[in-house]
This record gives C-alpha cells, structure tokens and sequence, in this order.
C-alpha cells in the first residue's frame, strides 16, 4: 500500500512540478565573446540560479573556482551576509545578460509552478477518487482472514470471512484512506504554494527550490508509509475487535512485541487485562486512551480471554 501512494503522490504532485523546473533549465547560456572555461562556469551558474546577483549582492551556492572568479571581478566577501557584494558599476556586459536570462527563466518557473500547484488544488478530488487501491486491499483482506481466524480457531469458534463481509472491508478502508489522503494532498499543496512563493521572495534561486521539493518529497514518502501502516494498523484492530465481540470474547490482554522499540506507555501495559470499548491510556503526556494497535505506530495486539474476569480495585483479574 505504502508503495501505491508514493507513486500517487510522486504522479500527481511532483512529477508535474519538475517538469515546469527542467523545461526552464534546458539550454546553457551561450555568451558572445569568448570566454576561458572559469568565467563560463560561473555564468552557467547564474543563469541556473545556482548564484543569485540581488542588486548588491551575489548570493548562492559557490565553490573555489566560482568565489575565485567574482573576487577578480571585484567582488568583496561578506560573513554576516554569506555572499559576495559587488556594485552594479562592475557588472560585466556577459554578467547583465547572465542575471538578465536568469531573472527571466526563474520568473518562468516561478510562474509555471503556481499554475501548476492551482491545477493540482483543482483536481485532486477526482485524482484521488480514480486511484486504484485494489492491490494493496487484496494484501490487507488476506492478512485480516488469516490473523482473525488463527485467533478464532485458538478460541474454538468457526470464522471465515465471507465475499460480503470482504466487500464492506474493502469500502470502509477505501473511503478511510481516501479522506486521509485527500486531507493530506490539499494542506501539502497549500504549503508547497507558500513555499514557492517565499522562494520567489528570496530572488527565485533554483537550487533552493529543487532542495525544498526533494526535501519536499522525502518528507511525502514517509507520509505515505506513515499512512499506509498507521491506516491498515488501525483498521485491523478494529476489525479483530468486532469479531471477538461476535464471538462473545469481551475482554483482552495487552500484548507488546517485547523488543526495545516498545515506547514505556505500552510496556506499562503489557500482560494487563482490559475491556473492549474501555481502552486504556496509551499516551501519559497527552491523556490518549486507545485499543491495542490503535495509538501510533502501534504494534500490540489483544489476547482474547475466554476466562471469567473479576475486578479488583482498579484493575480486571482472572477468576481463579
């Protein structure tokens, strides 16, 4: 599943984007005169937005060889402003038509993206309507028939899922996941809109924008799996709940994976008994209460006991 929305996201929002970004990025600047391999760098860098000239300033990603370059043309560095200052008196002829070319093409791009972003803020309800999870469904359906019935058959009791009861699954964990994901693209674009638009700000710098989207990105993969495990994670607790609900089970053991990930919460709660419907809380510092496999990233499951269980004080204790 987690794999499915990652090419979603990528389809939908990114490729488009950095489509706008290579098209403007195509041909090198080819200047008139000629010029030795060190000052063609560093206009290649300009007109790529890589080094940014702001009326006083040259801003930007350098090396050795660009700093080199901007120092011989009379460049000063500054330390507080991590750039180079430089009046316009000294702007070379190959220089102005470097910035102007650069100005022009991030403006393209800066344009192009905000058509782009307001294009995608327009149809991501029909692109999330039309996205095929039927793969990862079939995997998800799979695995809560056989969780379920190892545990059914451990407590004596019949289960198969039946075509209905699959069908109504596969719904509900649609339309779950579908408000999930329309909810995350439609605040992600926003900020993507904001984020280019301070790009802009800043003096469009190409190499800042491609940084922020494949952090961008980074950040959308591990949405996607967040989304992936947490959604199907909680949907198959809930889903064992009712069956052993069905079955008359009531009550559970909380059981953790027993490994070092398990967060303190959980481990305080491991081998204790509760009842379904009134969960304990998962999360201390914020007052959460949850099932096992409900709270975030949860691994724990529900034991089912068969056994009579009595209170004691606060707590629910096998009858011996």
């Amino acid at each position: 599943m987690a794999d499915i929305l990652k090419h979603f996201f990528y389809t939908l929002i990114y490729e488009p984007i950095l489509a706008v970004i290579d098209k403007e990025l195509g041909p090198q600047f080819k200047p008139n005169v000629k010029l030795n391999a060190a000052d063609f760098k560093l206009l290649v860098k300009i007109q790529k937005g890589e080094i940014v000239y702001d009326g006083a300033y040259f801003i930007g990603r350098f090396d050795a060889q660009s700093s080199r370059e901007i120092r011989k043309l009379g460049g000063e560095w500054d330390p507080k402003k991590k750039g180079f200052k430089f009046r316009p008196g000294l702007l070379t002829p190959d220089l102005k038509v470097s910035i102007s070319a650069s100005k022009e093409r991030q403006e393209k791009v800066n344009k192009g993206l905000m058509t782009v972003l307001g294009d995608l803020e327009d149809r991501t309800g029909e692109a999330v309507e039309n996205l095929d999870l039927s793969l990862g469904l079939d995997n998800v359906v799979k695995g809560l028939q056989s969780q379920t019935k190892r545990v059914m058959d451990a407590l004596g009791v019949q289960y198969k899922l039946t075509p209905d009861q699959a069908d109504v699954i596969r719904r509900e964990y649609t339309d779950n996941m579908e408000l999930y994901i329309k909810t995350f693209t439609d605040e992600h674009i926003v900020n993507l809109r904001k984020d280019v638009q301070a790009n802009a700000v800043k003096g469009f710098r190409f190499s800042e924008l491609r940084d922020m989207i494949e952090h961008d990105y980074g950040v959308t993969k591990s949405k996607a799996e967040f989304l992936a495990q947490q959604e199907t994670s909680l949907f198959m607790a809930k889903f064992r709940q009712q069956r052993f609900l069905d079955a008359g089970v009531n009550f559970y053991v909380w059981q953790t994976v027993g490994d070092r990930k398990v967060r303190d919460d959980h481990k305080r709660l491991n081998g204790k008994i509760f009842q379904f419907g009134d969960p304990p809380i998962v999360d201390t510092s914020a007052g959460r209460r949850g099932e096992p496999g409900e709270d975030y990233r949860c691994r724990c499951i529900a034991r089912p006991v068969v056994q009579k269980v009595h209170k004691v004080g606060s707590e629910w204790r096998i009858v011996d």
